[in-house]
């Protein structure tokens, strides 16, 4: 709901990681009640955790991938500002709402997503491959022409992808040397899609498999931004 209201599948081309920017609010959620702490209690905590929670993304090429230390230190603040707001801390949120979300976020932002009181989430999706959730329509594409014609992958000498503007230059990155890079690269999920169907299910991806067959078939694929699909985005 929280990625909704920030309008996540969008803000995150401009350099903010909705996931992060949610967990310290998950924290919050999950230590109030551990605690057992009151509405106000809850809402200064929620408060304190707004105040120190920024959202922006970072990445590294090299193995150690500092996305995670950060990950965590935003799941520590959420924590923290429980236990703060639990021994009396206050925060006024509508100061930080004004100041920080609406100024921050500007015309992302959108209340309306945010859900109602008692409310829970309706569903939950799954990702069937270890991928970047805007890479797994090309695969399952590919992977249902290549089975229904009983293609043999030698026999593909291109492939086209066609995606929202928004994404297409993520996915569409040829050069790969990490986990993360290879979870968002178009080009290398269908290539071991074809070449080692197994690595699309391997989560550790340490270190990352790249063969000359993989490089060479990863040439074959082109991405391609398609404005008339900015619609169903």
């Amino acid at each position: 709901a929280i990625g909704e209201a920030i309008k996540g599948p969008y803000i995150i081309f401009k350099g903010i990681w909705p996931t992060l920017f949610a967990s310290s609010f998950g924290a919050v959620a999950v230590m109030s009640k551990l605690l057992k702490m009151n509405k106000q209690q809850t809402l200064n905590a929620y408060a304190l955790t707004l105040a120190t929670n920024y959202g922006i993304s970072v990445t590294s090429e090299t193995k150690l991938n500092p996305r995670w230390i950060v990950f965590a230190n935003a799941v520590e603040n959420g924590v923290k500002a429980c236990i703060a707001a639990k021994k009396g801390f206050t925060c006024k949120a509508s100061t930080v709402e004004m100041n920080y979300l609406q100024h921050y976020f500007k015309d992302e932002l959108d209340i309306d997503k945010l859900p109602p009181k008692n409310d829970v989430l309706p569903e939950v999706s799954f990702k069937e491959y270890c991928s970047a959730k805007q890479a797994i329509s090309s695969i399952t594409a590919l992977s249902t022409i290549v089975s229904s014609y009983n293609i043999d992958p030698s026999d593909i000498h291109s492939v086209q992808v066609k995606v929202p503007s928004y994404y297409a230059k993520m996915i569409s990155q040829k050069h790969v040397s990490n986990r993360l890079m290879s979870i968002t690269s178009a080009p290398y999920q269908l290539a071991v899609l074809c070449l080692r169907p197994k690595i699309l299910y391997d989560v550790n991806r340490s270190p990352v498999y790249l063969d000359k067959n993989i490089k060479d078939f990863m040439e074959k694929v082109h991405v391609h931004a398609d404005n008339a699909l900015d619609n169903m985005y």
